[in-house]
């Protein structure tokens, strides 16, 4: 399949994704309810992805990573379709015990999405006919990202002047995820998902791994401040005053900066520690104009999420192909599960930790997680990834992890790696 086709697919599912997820976050992030539904929606979300991590070594196994992203999104759409009966539920006002039901079915996703996340990442990784490695995975991030901007706005929009919109954008959704599993479902095996179906490690492995990776720790204190400020960002905004129309605005300027830093990134011919640094620094700065946002007014929120969406997007895939190019194409896909691991890990602690802070000093509780983001960007430029793990990156044509990407993939073979047409 040619990867803009993919690209495309991939694109209008997130913006059903985001649309469906400005909703969610709307209802749940209500300053009416108590802030621990935010806290149950993240922990419920840390422990789906876990276990969607460690089911999704066992299903890669047994059926490759064709069928396993095929599982992945059907269980996306079950999510989706949870989500639809959850809010019909809801009249105005949502009660505790609705929103709490409501996180459960919407965490859901995540467990899909933990089985099929490492497969994804190592399917755009090595795309036939692309460059691979880093500009790869940023390339695939802009069209993430753009779900993350359009989707926003469709969603806020929907919620200002459509009745029943959450239910409306949930089915939305749930269609999405089926015409994605469906291509995928079409899509002819390789020989590599026929005779590798290398799997990720199990979760426990990949968050011992991040123990003893100095880049593994810059991605889960970049985590911990990011998406833990991202999940409290409609309690905050909505408890400064503002409506759905800057809480839908400040998503899509977020997402609108990630898919361009993105897209500049993956033009530069520029290691992937500096970018991983640039864009822990761009979170700090991002998290500094949001704890200040409420003194500042409503347009704060939008500046603060334009920095902060550049280093998201720019940091963690930097990391996340550095390692992936020193694991070796057998065990890239276990790289890309030690991420994702460590990432949501991270982000349920930090909304632990901040659900603690919101209550008492808002969004100044925002200035713990800049703290950690800039200790971030000193780890992400120092990491190292061993002895070990730059011999084996030398084995498969990268002489250094941190210095640039792998060769272009040009469709055939590769040294270490069957020829790869997902």
């Amino acid at each position: 399949m040619p990867f803009p086709l993919f690209w495309s697919v991939a694109l209008v599912s997130n913006i059903a994704t985001g649309a469906q997820g400005v909703a969610v976050g709307w209802i749940l992030g209500d300053p009416v309810l108590p802030a621990t539904v935010l806290i149950v929606y993240q922990v419920a979300i840390v422990v789906a992805t876990i276990l969607g991590v460690r089911v999704g070594a066992v299903i890669v196994r047994r059926l490759g990573n064709k069928r396993t992203l095929v599982v992945s999104a059907l269980l996306e759409a079950a999510s989706a379709v949870g989500v639809l009966f959850a809010v019909l539920r809801i009249e105005q006002t949502p009660t505790s015990a609705q929103a709490y039901l409501l996180a459960a079915v919407a965490s859901g996703a995540a467990f899909g999405g933990g089985i099929g996340g490492p497969a994804w990442m190592a399917l755009v990784a090595g795309w036939p006919g692309t460059r691979g490695g880093t500009s790869q995975l940023l390339r695939d991030g802009i069209q993430f990202q753009l779900g993350r901007f359009i989707g926003p706005l469709v969603g806020s929009a929907a919620l200002h002047g459509v009745p029943g919109a959450p239910a409306w954008l949930a089915a939305a959704n749930a269609l999405s995820f089926v015409v994605v599993g469906g291509m995928f479902a079409v899509i002819r095996p390789t020989d590599r998902d026929r005779a590798e179906r290398a799997a990720p490690r199990g979760a426990l492995a990949a968050l011992r791994t991040a123990v003893r990776s100095p880049w593994l720790w810059a991605v889960a204190l970049i985590a911990a401040a990011s998406d833990a400020a991202r999940l409290f960002l409609p309690r905050l905004i909505q408890s400064s005053g503002e409506g759905e129309l800057i809480y839908g605005a400040t998503l899509a300027a977020l997402a609108a900066a990630a898919a361009v830093a993105a897209g500049l990134a993956s033009r530069l011919e520029s290691a992937p520690t500096r970018i991983a640094r640039g864009g822990a620094a761009l979170v700090t700065a991002g998290l500094v104009v949001w704890a200040l946002a409420p003194m500042l007014g409503g347009f704060a929120w939008i500046a603060g999420a334009v920095l902060l969406g550049a280093g998201a997007a720019t940091s963690t895939p930097a990391i996340t192909a550095a390692m992936m190019a020193a694991a070796g194409p057998r065990k890239d896909a276990a790289a890309a599960a030690s991420v994702m691991v460590t990432r949501t890990a991270a982000g349920g602690l930090g909304a632990l930790a901040l659900g603690l802070f919101v209550p008492l000093i808002g969004s100044l509780a925002l200035l713990v997680g800049a703290v950690g983001a800039g200790i971030a960007t000193s780890l992400a430029g120092g990491g190292s990834l061993g002895a070990r793990e730059r011999s084996r990156a030398g084995r498969v044509g990268v002489s250094d992890p941190g210095r640039r990407d792998p060769p272009a993939n040009d469709g055939r073979t590769r040294p270490g790696r069957a020829s790869s047409t997902r």
